[in-house]
């Protein structure tokens, strides 16, 4: 049975769930799995934010892929599916299909663009009113967005088949698609999408140099701040004066601890030592009953034996 319609246009998100180790692969050499998720999911959440503010005027859908779940959740008045397909065209040709038959026009876009300004949502929607389709370039050859409306609806597998995705000729591909099939389309200005390290640092570098990008991705940018954080913590730590080091330049033993800090396991220091290489300066002593004593305690206990007191 057909669903009743909301309204005449709709807007979905297409989106992985942050899954460790499954999401944002090329950032994982700087992230890491799990804080590549968490920023996967910064990017949800600002996607999310983002479209809610046109719920007015479309329908707000979530396609999602992959397991996990959405640490913030669902914001009310939003529809969850799952993504259906093979690979990405099938994937959103079957997400056309199913939401033109409720809608008169139907808006897809990605999250991987945290700058995208929300006036280009509502210029795409409008720009279906004249075209049959819209598509939003990025800068590496793929697109972030792409629109159908319903009178094309027959011709979008013709159009979304045979695309390189994932590849820089994604855009060029589908473009020759809709030219070959006699599709009017709309082409919006670029927006760079955040996949690689380069691209990190990149947004890094605009999100501190511009107030309204950080409004417009402020999940984004907690995260940014986290990491930026993270990496002077750890710089400072491995800068610190009067830390033994081993000949790697760790402060830390094999074992993961400092010999220098409070609460130090001494009682393990010669199979420590031994891993280690450290030179090794502590200031306690564990004999082989698991007492302790302190250095000056121990040199004059050595020195009684020496004499033959004890």
């Amino acid at each position: 049975m057909q669903l009743p319609e909301t309204h005449p246009r709709a807007l979905a998100i297409f989106a992985r769930l942050p899954e460790p180790g499954k999401v944002k692969t090329r950032l994982i050499p700087l992230l890491g799995p799990r804080r590549a998720a968490d920023f996967q999911a910064a990017l949800i959440s600002d996607s999310l934010r983002k479209v809610g503010t046109l719920a007015g005027c479309a329908s707000t859908y979530l396609f999602f892929a992959g397991r996990g779940f959405l640490p913030g959740g669902l914001p009310p008045g939003w529809k969850l599916m799952r993504q259906r397909g093979a690979d990405l065209g099938q994937r959103l040709e079957r997400a056309f299909r199913r939401l033109l038959r409720r809608h008169v026009a139907t808006v897809v876009v990605g999250t991987d663009s945290p700058t995208l300004a929300p006036r280009l949502l509502r210029v795409a929607l409008g720009e279906l009113a004249a075209c049959d389709a819209v598509l939003g370039p990025s800068p590496d050859g793929g697109f972030y967005l792409v629109g159908f409306r319903r009178a094309a609806a027959d011709k979008i597998w013709e159009v979304l088949r045979g695309v390189r995705w994932g590849s820089s000729l994604a855009f060029r591909d589908t473009l020759r698609n809709l030219r070959h099939c006699g599709l009017a389309c709309a082409i919006l200005e670029p927006c760079a999408d955040v996949d690689r390290p380069a691209d990190f640092r990149r947004l890094a570098r605009e999100l501190a140099a511009s107030r309204s990008l950080r409004h417009r991705a402020p999940a984004a940018w907690r995260f940014v701040k986290e990491h930026r954080t993270a990496r002077e913590d750890l710089t400072a730590n491995r800068a610190r004066p009067g830390i033994a080091r081993s000949p790697k330049g760790n402060n830390m033993n094999s074992r993961g601890w400092n010999p220098r800090t409070p609460g130090f396991p001494w009682h393990l220091k010669p199979v420590l030592h031994a891993r280690s290489g450290l030179p090794w300066t502590c200031p306690a002593r564990v004999d082989a009953a698991g007492v302790g004593h302190s250095q000056e305690s121990t040199s004059a206990a050595a020195e009684a034996r020496r004499r033959g007191s004890l």
